[in-house]
């Protein structure tokens, strides 16, 4: 293949100038690219383009990168499978090893193997894991594809792979090219955000497509960015006059503090509250379990479910207290020596015991608890938890704008 990308290519005698992207984050970025025979070799080739762009653009000259393509090789005995175009272990110091990589490869597609390209996508990931050839920071698969997995048995939509991706603690971004149905695969995107589909394998097509990926293909720095010390608790209240939705947006919102207003060092722990199956607390995510990358925290708030019931708010703060003794008291500490905070999340009035009692523990611990108080209830039974009445922040209602003020 010889597009005007590799053309030009050739003119500066295959060297190529440094990303656009200079973010410092940490992140991994693995293409999986697909080239059935409804791809075709021309959109093949424009999809390679748009590969090498997003590679030379807007990933960060020391992100690792790996590169695969899937489909099936035609013939008397054809093959289903993929082929890693470029390995996280290759030469990572320089981009010209994967864009001649990129510029060589060729289209020999025909039926589309999605669940054997992620199978071997995923395994690339582990061994690249095992042999240190990865940072600790987000891990990201972009699967291109314009078609349904074919034949049948290659749906990704299956257990085994949905456990790999936890495990490996892999996100994976669908860009779905064409009109056809994409929720046959949309199971192995763990975030609605993460799908992006568009009309065809245009140039204008995929220029859009870079742009609106570049937030995510060149994440800004951290966004807090401090050496102080401190620790966090989010318990988030999932009673029945939250709802599925509102839970929703609380789940959103607490991912969102998490990756861009608290620092990448500092512990958190996760609770949520109020479930019809427990009248207690569900953990979600605890001090001692790995705080970086975060990634592995975020996977594990997308795997909560709303479950709703009543407003238990103190027995809710008595197991974030015992989640914060632990983490102090174990060896070593799973918690470091700074301020230590609560955010309580709730949209009404406790039930089930008075929050107050557990005042004189949390003054005990040097736990400051900050209220994000939704809607209209009367926070009076709450105000005793705070030791300033600015530490009650309220919003109208479960709604994106307000999310976003608060």
């Amino acid at each position: 293949m010889l597009s005007l990308l590799g053309f030009a290519s050739l003119l500066v005698i295959n060297v190529y100038s440094q990303s656009g992207c200079t973010t410092t984050t940490d992140y991994n970025v693995q293409f999986v690219i697909d080239e059935s025979g409804s791809v075709g070799p021309v959109n093949y080739d424009a999809t390679v383009d748009f590969v090498q762009s997003m590679i030379q653009n807007d990933i960060s000259d020391d992100t690792p990168v790996s590169v695969l393509s899937f489909g099936s090789k035609a013939g008397p005995e054809p093959s289903i499978g993929y082929e890693i175009i470029y390995r996280f272990s290759d030469d990572q110091t320089s981009r010209n090893g994967v864009i001649d990589a990129l510029e060589n490869s060729q289209h020999e597609g025909n039926l589309t193997p999605t669940r054997t390209a992620l199978e071997g996508a995923l395994d690339e990931w582990e061994a690249a894991e095992n042999a240190g050839k990865l940072n600790n920071g987000e891990r990201i698969l972009f699967l291109i594809t314009d078609g349904v997995p074919y034949p049948s048995d290659q749906t990704p939509c299956l257990q085994s792979i949905y456990d790999k991706i936890n495990e490996l603690n892999v996100r994976i971004i669908i860009l779905g090219i064409g009109q056809f149905n994409i929720a046959t695969i949309s199971c192995v995107a763990f975030r609605d955000e993460d799908i992006y589909q568009i009309a065809g394998f245009q140039e204008a097509q995929f220029d859009q497509l870079e742009s609106e990926l570049s937030v995510v293909s060149c994440p800004p720095d951290d966004g807090c960015v401090t050496t102080t010390e401190y620790n966090v608790q989010i318990i988030m209240d999932e009673s029945g006059s939250v709802g599925s939705d509102g839970f929703d947006l609380s789940v959103e919102f607490v991912k969102s503090l998490i990756e861009d207003d608290i620092s990448a060092t500092t512990p958190v722990s996760i609770f949520s509250f109020g479930t019809a199956n427990n009248p207690d607390a569900e953990f979600i995510y605890g001090f001692s379990q790995d705080q970086s990358p975060r990634s592995i925290m975020i996977n594990a708030l997308n795997g909560a479910s709303y479950n709703g019931g009543g407003t238990p708010t103190k027995t809710a703060l008595e197991a974030g207290i015992a989640e914060y003794v632990s983490a102090i008291t174990s060896n070593p500490p799973a918690v470091n020596s700074g301020d230590r905070f609560i955010f309580l999340i709730t949209d009404g009035v406790p039930n089930g015991g008075d929050p107050c009692d557990v005042k004189p523990q949390l003054d005990n611990l040097n736990i400051r608890v900050i209220i994000l108080a939704i809607g209209s209830f009367s926070q009076t039974a709450v105000q005793c938890l705070v030791n300033d009445p600015g530490d009650i922040i309220a919003t109208n209602g479960f709604n994106s704008e307000a999310f976003d003020a608060l």
